[in-house]
């Protein structure tokens, strides 16, 4: 029977205790959209330092998952049609000898044609003509050194360069280090600019809620003061605040979000077209859920540490 009792007072308190869970978050609910304007100016500062974060990371990750070979530089050889075939494998292996080779491959002029209407399969130019318009080619992969990326570094006289200017069965060559350089310079900005917007939110978030917590828990002084004379711990009164800056942090990351979709969406199709130009096969990468609810965990917790803090120092202060 005593157990029984204890049961039912357990039971009791646990029904009271989500009661005053449930008051608190209707209290929040009212609290945000009780004064609409006030809410909107709320929620654009901190929705727009969203939206930069989530912008900047995604264009990171499209450029990590698309261009994942940025680190090689590809170098295409377009050899002489007299050529002889062991000429062909005194440049393989001299080139084999420099620095940072990954691989060498040699093409035929029919693997040539073959290598290019697979990559070019949007171009009808080269099928359309009657005659095999492209000679021998030799494509070199190279490991892309710190200093390549350097626009003060003399690329154009490194040993492989020369060599290859100076090879009299070498009609030409072309490389995309240039582009590779574009984007490195492109993804080192976006990283300085993710930076950037993390401290731009995290400290709009603080000033927002600082600001508008110590507006409510000052204009609730009297109530507060009528919760300690009847005992009521810290915990409990901090409780009916909790609410805000979960319920106005969520509510922000939505707006930011479908900003940042908005915004990155609409530029996809240049980047793409963009892409293809240098013959690399673009997809779009969005951010993916796990990574959307850690930003939402990431805010909510920001916003409630800034609410705990101002609650506790009003407390402390005030009574």
């Amino acid at each position: 029977m005593k157990k029984l009792f204890q049961n039912r007072l357990s039971l009791e308190a646990l029904m009271s205790y989500m009661k005053h869970h449930k008051e608190c978050f209707q209290y929040n609910a009212k609290l945000l959209f009780k004064n609409p304007m006030k809410l909107f100016l709320i929620i654009i500062p901190i929705s727009i330092a969203i939206s930069l974060v989530l912008v900047s990371y995604i264009l990171i990750k499209n450029i990590n998952n698309n261009l994942i070979n940025y680190e090689q530089e590809k170098i295409i050889l377009f050899l002489k049609k007299d050529i002889p075939n062991n000429y062909v494998d005194d440049i393989k292996k001299n080139i084999s000898k420099k620095n940072n080779i990954i691989s060498i491959d040699f093409y035929t002029e029919e693997e040539s044609l073959n290598l290019y209407s697979k990559i070019n399969s949007r171009d009808n130019v080269v099928n359309n003509l009657s005659f095999n318009p492209l000679p021998k080619t030799i494509i070199i992969k190279r490991k892309v050194i710190d200093y390549d990326y350097d626009y003060d570094y003399d690329y154009e006289n490194n040993d492989l360069n020369i060599f290859l200017e100076n090879n009299a069965y070498i009609d030409s060559y072309s490389s995309n280090i240039i582009f590779l350089k574009k984007t490195i310079y492109i993804k080192n900005i976006l990283y300085k600019f993710l930076i950037f917007a993390l401290i731009f939110l995290i400290l709009i978030l603080i000033n927002v809620i600082n600001n508008y917590i110590k507006i409510e828990v000052t204009s609730n002084k009297n109530k507060i003061l009528i919760y300690r004379i009847i005992g009521a711990r810290n915990s409990y009164i901090r409780r009916e605040y909790m609410y805000f800056p979960i319920v106005l942090n969520f509510l922000c990351f939505l707006i930011g979000f479908i900003l940042a979709q908005f915004i990155t969406r609409y530029f996809s199709n240049s980047i793409g077209d963009f892409l293809h130009s240098y013959e690399i096969q673009y997809s779009f990468f969005n951010i993916s859920f796990v990574e959307a609810v850690l930003m939402v965990f990431f805010i909510i917790i920001i916003g409630v540490a800034t609410c705990t803090i101002v609650i506790n120092r009003f407390l402390d202060e005030n009574f």
